[in-house]
């Protein structure tokens, strides 16, 4: 970004704190550069709740009762960042349910902790974060990359979910 609303902008937070001081409802100019060019866009500045709102998902996806099965088995439920937090420079998805007899509860999962990835793999949606792990859990063994506030670390991996159907 070069500019906001005409002033120069030098650092992130110089931008957000511009943005925090701009009335609800105000529109503005934003100049950044693009291939080599300034380009000058308009932004309406809009509440952050209301934000939030128009960034959510259109509702949950329908899982087979196979994926519903992994998913109780190894016991995460999450949630999506919100706006404030991706802003903030977060990244992942955030566990908003542990299962008491789910694979998570005995890894020591908690409420709160950030998932970053699934066997390497960056996750940033509640959605590609299930599809990855039911892809991966009825394969192979499954690690986690999780952020527990300031600490970043790697759970020890599930063990791979056997469904009725996989069974010999």
């Amino acid at each position: 970004m070069v500019r906001y609303n005409g002033k120069v902008v030098e650092s992130r937070a110089q931008f957000f704190a511009q943005i925090q001081r701009t009335p609800v409802a105000r529109e503005v100019d934003i100049t950044v550069w693009r291939k080599g060019q300034e380009v000058t866009l308009k932004a309406t500045v809009i509440d952050a709740e209301e934000a939030e709102t128009l960034t959510q998902a259109s509702g949950p996806v329908e899982r087979s009762i196979s994926d519903q099965a992994v998913i109780r088995d190894i016991g995460i439920t999450v949630q999506g960042l919100t706006l404030l937090q991706r802003t903030r420079g977060a990244r992942g998805v955030l566990i908003s349910g542990i299962h008491p007899e789910g694979q998570a509860a005995r890894r020591g999962l908690r409420v709160g902790d950030m998932i970053l990835e699934i066997n390497n793999a960056r996750v940033d949606q509640p959605a590609d974060f299930y599809d990855k792990l039911i892809a991966s859990a009825t394969e192979q063994q499954t690690s986690l990359t999780v952020q527990r506030e300031r600490q970043v670390y790697r759970v020890r991996p599930f063990a791979r979910v056997r469904l009725p159907e996989q069974e010999e």
